[in-house]
């Protein structure tokens, strides 16, 4: 199991990544777009999860999880649809959508479930 300390250094250090694979030479702009997009969107709702990665605490890692497996399911569209892409993009696009697929099943939702309800309601 990935526990949430794990996960949330996973959930900024792949969009890092992602995005240094977007910028390489030869990408495709549908590439390049899919893959700076949701990883700015993995990037934003990780800021506001309840667990050691989140600044304002939110969200519960169960709703982080489904996050994370609609941008999962956003690569591996963008991989099945993007017919005039270089098959290396739709390839890389398929391969993220499946890795992330892949972390959501094997991270451990239970720990965030406890960071919740120790978060506190307000920052006032």
């Amino acid at each position: 199991m990935i526990g949430t300390r794990t996960h949330a250094a996973l959930d900024y250090a792949v969009p890092a990544a992602v995005l240094a694979l977007a910028a390489a030479p030869g990408r495709g702009r549908g590439a390049r777009a899919t893959m700076t997009g949701v990883s700015a969107w993995n990037c934003a709702y990780s800021v506001v999860t309840a667990y050691e990665g989140g600044l304002v605490p939110v969200i519960g890692l169960r709703t982080h999880l489904a996050c994370d497996t609609a941008g999962a399911l956003g690569f591996l569209a963008a991989a099945a649809l993007m017919r005039r892409a270089r098959p290396g993009d739709r390839l890389l696009l398929g391969l993220i959508g499946a890795a992330q697929l892949l972390v959501v099943g094997l991270s451990d939702d239970r720990a965030g479930r406890d960071a919740a309800r120790s978060a506190p309601a307000s920052r006032g």
